[in-house]
């Protein structure tokens, strides 16, 4: 089991289970994740070519799915597809499997056999923003479809409710967060006010050298990512908080999303900092 390790204190604070709405016409206004109906397509956009976004779906065990991305244009749009379980699992990733003609390309997770009862994230981005946030915006918005079927929603989980592991934490905290083979994606959750300004850091060990952030709203909408801001360690700085509420970070190393291919070996324990930086 992950732990969350609080340095200068003698403090071990586990993973807690998180509940969280899904975005439903029921609950509007208590979205935290855009849920993806099962066989129903969402259109939805980018404002740039780099930009990324977390959907949820409640699926079960033995569960045969496949998700799809596809633009809506050939204005340079490359989407990429995540799959990631409840504690920080990844269990897919898919980049190109669809293609209608030479300038369009699409993503796609197909017949995808699901291990467990509980709440999938797909991470919608795009192949150049797997570790940038700089992109073009000149043809933006960027429209794309995105779907997900075959999924059955399990007796475990609440209808409209989403369920993960995260650790909460409040900004001024500094610890290390531990990832492993099963679980290579860590995250982090706090509460923050519009107009705060963070530093959200990594210290790169000699078990993980190369690290990567992802920040998020109550939406599922990344606002920052970073990777390699300092040498091989992530940082994202002076960052100001649009609102007031929820925010959702994944940390974990760079090449976390080679996880399914075999090629992953970053496994161990690297320090976190979230700071206020006003």
């Amino acid at each position: 089991m992950k732990r969350w390790l609080i340095s200068l204190v003698v403090l071990l604070l586990a993973l807690a289970a998180t509940t969280a709405f899904a975005q439903t016409e029921e609950n509007p206004d208590e979205t935290y994740f855009r849920l993806l109906p099962d066989g129903e397509t969402l259109t939805d956009s980018f404002d740039t070519t780099t930009d990324a976004r977390i959907y949820v779906f409640n699926g079960s065990a033995g569960d045969v799915v496949t998700i799809s991305m596809m633009p809506l244009d050939s204005t340079g749009l490359d989407p990429y597809l995540v799959l990631l379980g409840s504690r920080g699992e990844v269990y897919a990733a898919n980049d190109d499997s669809i293609s209608d003609d030479d300038a369009l390309f699409g993503a796609a997770i197909e017949d995808f056999e699901l291990p467990v009862d509980g709440s999938y994230f797909v991470l919608a981005m795009t192949f150049l923003g797997q570790r940038s946030g700089d992109g073009e915006s000149d043809d933006a918005p960027y429209e794309y479809e995105i779907s997900a079927s075959g999924y059955t929603h399990p007796a475990s989980v609440t209808e409209g409710r989403v369920q993960y592991a995260s650790t909460n934490v409040e900004i001024g905290i500094s610890g290390l967060l531990e990832i492993t083979e099963q679980e290579p994606v860590y995250y982090v959750t706090f509460i923050g006010q519009a107009g705060d300004t963070i530093d959200l850091r990594t210290e790169t060990t000699d078990e993980v050298s190369d690290t990567l952030l992802y920040l998020f709203d109550n939406n599922g909408v990344r606002l920052a990512v970073n990777d390699d801001s300092d040498g091989l360690a992530a940082a994202i700085e002076d960052f100001e908080l649009p609102d007031d509420g929820f925010y959702f970070i994944m940390a974990t190393s760079y090449d976390f999303m080679d996880v399914p291919d075999g090629l992953w070996s970053n496994a161990g324990s690297f320090r976190f900092n979230l700071e206020d930086a006003g």
